[in-house]
């Protein structure tokens, strides 16, 4: 993981569920927001593993798999049920080829979540 730079930053604000935050919160997230990148097939997580960050999507995809659902997601936040008070994870996630992922601490972005409603809508989709 890194950090992202200016631009991605910019890209990263972009997102309707981002747009409403304030700056001085803007600006505590970024400075915790990393850039991930996975290789074809990597894991992101496993169900039961212990969530330390829910992920938005950048470029690329993921498949994920809950229970014996499984479906592709090429946009939106990737894990958000963990900034919810969900402990464990709730089923697998890998990339569908390369794929490159803003991570998001859950401590700050759980805090978040609890003020502004647009944002805990995109974290449960």
């Amino acid at each position: 993981m890194r950090e992202p730079d200016d631009k991605e930053l910019e890209e990263f604000w972009r997102h309707p569920a981002l747009q409403a935050l304030p700056p001085e919160e803007r600006a505590r997230l970024a400075g915790q927001l990393r850039l991930l990148r996975l290789e074809p097939d990597q894991a992101l997580f496993a169900d039961e593993q212990t969530a330390s960050h829910a992920y938005l999507m950048r470029s690329g995809g993921m498949k994920l798999r809950q229970r014996e659902k499984e479906w592709r997601r090429r946009q939106g936040f990737i894990g958000g049920e963990a900034a919810l008070g969900e402990a464990r994870r709730r089923g697998d996630a890998w990339a569908d080829g390369e794929a490159t992922l803003y991570a998001l601490p859950l401590a700050p972005l759980r805090e978040l979540a609890e003020r502004h409603p647009g944002l805990r809508r995109a974290l449960q989709d």
